[in-house]
């Protein structure tokens, strides 16, 4: 059996370019033969290989030749893919016949894969004159299978060939290596290894193919993937019972990258994964063991790949120096470690909680017993069977098209809650029609009717005999008559009998169209849910992503304390907001730091109680509820409490006298103070007091709690409660002196109604006593600085709201009740609201801003101002007002609701109308003050509405306002305004102050003539 080249496994250019067929006679002629050809002696292949034998080396012998046969062939017709193809099928079929054994290494599959393949690449030629099937699949597939097959066999071909000769003079190129490297490696050199050719570290300009641009989204989002279980993988090799299986995982997830760099001709990527994949296959076929330094170096140079994979996606130059990592692997494999210029400090990024991981030039514990384990999910855990890959395809989609989509969801969102309020507003529409046409007594009109006519008629002939006389008012009486007789003959009161039954008849058909609408409403409320669950989908990834940074980075860290640890992951696949997840890495680094540092014992005292000297930490994610928890736990030694008390008085953070009253809980909570340490010394990885603040900090930020339980001895558990998505928020909407905010549902812990007298003020602060405890209250106006509400009612309403471990109670004008809403940000124009997490758009329009709670206790920690509810004096003119009734009419809502707003934070109590109907309907059964009425609006005008209550008794001389955007000129419409006693005409956008004047004079004026 021949030698074979490695590259027959490897992906290249040809495998994806489509070719052209050169079309002529007598080329056609050999295609057409070689097609009819092809078939019938594919089978007799195919039967050969999967057929027993009496004489299997004959029959192998007679498949490896017919092989031979059609790879000629379709070298002679220049059908390169064709002949990549059957290049495989040939070493497959030597192989066979060597071994006389086709059932190992899927060789019996390859043989059907290839020749099918090759049927449809010559299919192709044959009728359309051109190969456009892309191989590139199909080769990588063979590779799975044989590479190692085709290694061993060639580096058996080259034992055989070295042992007859003597040995063969070494030559590297001396641009490559110098000095003492070059003469280290020229003594150790294994005449079956090859030789370490020249190494270019210079920058590396991106020059991919025009052709193969569109490929690199593909490979860098499958290269990010593949190294990121490497990364996992040789984490878990250290440890793994079948370490085998473990490397041909790693290997063929190298081999991957190696070809896909390889094909967009990335120089850097393709030499370094190369020279991995060497040392990987030096591995598997047990010419050297696994080994702490192997991992090592395996590690730094997956952290080196990734980066430039990073730069490839942002077509970044290549500027990473690759030599000291390949230089290192050469020597591992000629076994004289070259000198590693590679292993710079990496500490800083290791403390960032960066992905850069690198090892440390000191001398590490064993491996087998200091590694670090990452349990791996059902599909991945380590038993003896391939580790495969997710078939479910997937696309990458911009981020803006994603936040595109997004934003259409909460639109759709808000415009269904839209339609729900018209459609309620037209069921009352139709109510009152029925009530109204219930109430008009039209049998009783048609009677009256009746009867007018009846005598209309006597009265007819009284006036005929009166004729006689030739009276001349007598003949003008009768011309009047018969005007009245006519009208009353006229269509409309004829069938007023029939006007009930057809007014009945409408309302149903009305009915019916609002059912109808009803019925849209709930399918769309029903799609729009789905939508905006896809939507919300698409920012919902793994926490996976974020937990596979950790295992790299915990075993460096361990080696930096000198401990052993291992980490074990569960949970990986529990799905959270993208944006969430970023905002977790610091948390997490900081947590497993203080793992490290602070809880774990050395070796010796783990050993003396009774411990493994290895310390496990466990982090884990799952569901609880609508929320998701993290849970990060270690088997240390736990929290000191005493010492924790110890340093908080060092600190002034508690005093003596509160000792005595502190739970377990308020003690280890202590550790979240900033600043606050319980280090006994400074040093590169903790002491400086930010860690644990950082993690309350980041998770509060994201309006999740975090919560910490330990027992001295056994180890410390540290809970995060986080909402999964930061998109939806439930919301509790409020108000304080006509200013509209929301809480997030999850940060209110209850809503109280209590008694003005039962809130004291205590220096400067407002308490209460919540529960046999004394809760601080304070207001919104105070804290975002507007004007306060005078808080003057017997009854007051109380929010109290929670971060997890504090309470404060906000008091409030108003609540106006509870809602499930989409999130949205501020835009580009605005970075950030003072305690402000978002915004949304309820079904009024109306825009309301949403309270970031974290910040909120942040200001009431030094805030000294709150409202002194027991000193509050009013003014005089906002405490008439409070007795004072103005209807607002405008069909605008954001006029409405700004006008609204602005009376009612004056001390007006104010109620809005959509439009001069409405506004009449509420008119009639309450008494108004006064009224803002805006002159353009459907159904009816702001002038008819003046006219109709003008109409009435009770609002005769009411004072009104017309409150417009029109310009009123003079003429017909000032006479109209004159006529209806308009008080004034005030143009939009109103004058806070101007309008408030007004509506004082007049109110007061209608007080003086009242009286």
């Amino acid at each position: 059996m021949r030698a074979y080249s490695d590259t027959i496994l490897d992906s290249q250019t040809v495998d994806t370019e489509k070719s052209e067929i050169t079309s002529n006679h007598q080329r056609d002629l050999l295609l057409a033969e070689f097609e009819k050809k092809f078939e019938p002696l594919s089978n007799d292949i195919l039967t050969i290989v999967k057929s027993k034998h009496d004489d299997p080396e004959d029959a192998y012998d007679q498949a490896y030749r017919l092989g031979y046969f059609l790879l000629g062939f379709s070298r002679v017709l220049e059908l390169k893919k064709v002949s990549r193809l059957l290049e495989i099928l040939e070493f497959v079929l030597d192989c066979g016949r060597e071994e006389l054994d086709f059932s190992q290494n899927s060789m019996t599959y390859v043989t059907e894969l290839t020749l099918s393949t090759s049927k449809e690449c010559i299919n192709e030629a044959v009728n359309k004159k051109e190969i456009a099937t892309d191989i590139t699949d199909v080769v990588s597939e063979c590779n799975t299978y044989l590479n190692q097959v085709l290694l061993s066999h060639n580096a058996e071909i080259e034992k055989r060939s070295t042992s007859s000769t003597d040995t063969q003079d070494i030559v590297i190129d001396e641009m490559a290596l110098s000095g003492d490297d070059a003469e280290e490696l020229e003594e150790n050199t294994s005449p079956n290894i090859e030789p370490l050719q020249k190494i270019d570290d210079s920058p590396e300009e991106l020059n991919i193919p025009a052709d193969k641009t569109s490929l690199v989204s593909d490979f860098c989002e499958e290269a990010t993937d593949n190294l990121n279980q490497v990364e996992l993988s040789l984490i878990e090799l250290e440890d793994s019972d079948q370490p085998i299986e473990v490397v041909n995982a790693i290997f063929r997830a190298v081999h991957t990258v190696k070809g896909g760099a390889r094909l967009l001709e990335i120089r850097k990527i393709e030499a370094l994964a190369h020279q991995m994949e060497s040392l990987l296959d030096d591995v598997r076929s047990q010419k050297i063991s696994v080994s702490s330094e192997i991992v090592d170096i395996l590690i730094e140079g997956n952290s080196i790949l990734k980066e430039m994979t990073d730069n490839v996606q942002a077509s970044e130059t290549l500027a990473q120096e690759i030599s000291p990592v390949i230089k290192s692997i050469y020597g591992l494999r000629t076994g004289s470690p070259a000198k590693n210029s590679s292993n710079k400090d990496k500490s800083s990024a290791a403390d960032d909680g960066k992905d850069t991981s690198q090892p440390e030039t000191q001398p590490s514990p064993p491996a087998e017993k200091g590694g670090v384990k990452s349990a791996p999910k059902p599909a991945e855990a380590n038993t003896g069977k391939k580790v495969t890959s997710s078939t479910e395809e997937s696309i990458r989609v911009p981020a803006n098209k994603l936040e595109e989509v997004l934003n259409t969801a909460s639109e759709v969102f808000i415009t269904r809650i839209r339609l729900e309020n018209d459609a309620r507003i037209l069921a009352e529409a139709i109510n009152n029609m029925e009530i109204m046409t219930r109430d008009a007594k039209f049998p009783d009109v048609t009677e009256n009717l009746l009867l007018i006519s009846q005598k209309c008629e006597e009265l007819e002939l009284e006036l005929i005999k009166e004729s006689g006389a030739k009276n001349d008012t007598s003949n003008r009486s009768r011309r009047v008559l018969d005007r009245i007789t006519k009208l009353l003959k006229d269509e409309i009161f004829q069938n007023l009998d029939k006007l009930p039954e057809e007014s009945r008849l409408n309302l149903l058909r009305i009915e019916e169209a609002r059912k109808q609408l009803q019925k849209n409403i709930e399918d769309l409320e029903g799609l729009s849910g789905t939508l905006q669950t896809g939507a919300m989908g698409f920012r919902m990834v793994p926490i996976s992503q974020l937990f596979n940074r950790f295992p790299a980075q915990v075993r460096e860290l361990a080696r930096k304390v000198g401990k052993k640890a291992k980490l074990t992951i569960n949970g990986g696949d529990t799905e959270l907001d993208k944006l969430l997840i970023n905002q977790l890495a610091d948390p997490l680094v900081h947590i497993l730091r203080n793992s490290l540092d602070h809880g774990f014992e050395t070796a010796d005292e783990r050993k003396a109680s009774g411990k493994s000297e290895v310390g496990e930490i466990i982090i884990s994610a799952f569901y609880h509820g609508s929320n998701a928890v993290i849970e990060v736990s270690d088997d240390g030694r736990g929290v000191n409490k005493s010492r924790v008390i110890e340093k908080a008085l060092e600190k002034e953070l508690i005093t003596d006298e509160q000792i005595p009253s502190m739970t377990e809980r308020e003690i280890l909570e202590l550790i979240f103070d900033p600043g606050f340490s319980s280090a006994e010394k400074v040093t590169e990885l903790s002491g400086r007091g930010v860690g644990m603040d950082v993690v309350k900090t980041s998770v509060a930020s994201v309006q999740g709690t975090v919560n910490i339980e330990s027992t001295e001895g056994k180890g410390t558990k540290i809970s995060m409660k986080l909402p999964l998505t930061l998109a939806i928020v439930g919301i509790l909407l409020v108000s304080e002196n006509g200013h509209q905010f929301a809480f997030p549902i999850l940060n209110v812990a209850e809503v109280l109604t209590v008694k003005s007298s039962e809130l004291k003020q205590v220096g400067d602060n407002m308490v209460f006593n919540y529960r046999g405890n004394t809760l601080k209250v304070n207001s919104l106006s105070k804290v975002l600085g507007f004007e306060s509400s005078s808080f003057d009612g017997e009854e007051l309403s109380v929010i109290v709201i929670t971060d997890g471990d504090r309470t404060l109670g906000i008091l409030v004008d108003e609540i106006k009740g509870q809602q499930d809403v989409l999130i949205k940000q501020f835009g580009s124009m605005v970075s950030k609201i003072n305690y402000m997490m978002g915004c949304t758009i309820l079904s009024d329009s109306s825009l309301v801003l949403i309270l970031n709670v974290w910040e909120l206790f942040n200001a009431n920690s030094t805030y000294s101002e709150t409202p002194k509810i027991e000193k509050v004096v009013a003014d005089d003119q906002k405490l008439k007002r409070t007795n004072k009734k103005i209807l607002v009419v405008d069909d605008s809502a954001i006029q409405r609701n700004r006008l609204n707003s602005m009376l009612t934070r004056a001390g007006y109590k104010v109620e809005v109308a959509v439009d001069g109907h409405d506004g009449l309907k509420k008119a009639s059964g309450t008494r108004f003050d006064a009224f803002c009425v805006d002159i353009v609006m459907p159904l009816m005008d702001g002038y008819e509405f003046v006219e109709q209550i003008r109409n009435t008794e009770r609002f005769a001389k009411a004072p009104v306002f017309l409150v417009t955007g029109k310009n009123i000129a003079s003429g017909a419409e000032t006479r109209r305004v004159q006529s209806l006693n308009i008080k004034r005409v005030l143009e939009k956008p109103v004058n806070e102050a101007e309008i408030l004047k007004e509506l004082d004079s007049a109110c007061h004026a209608s007080e003086i003539v009242e009286a």
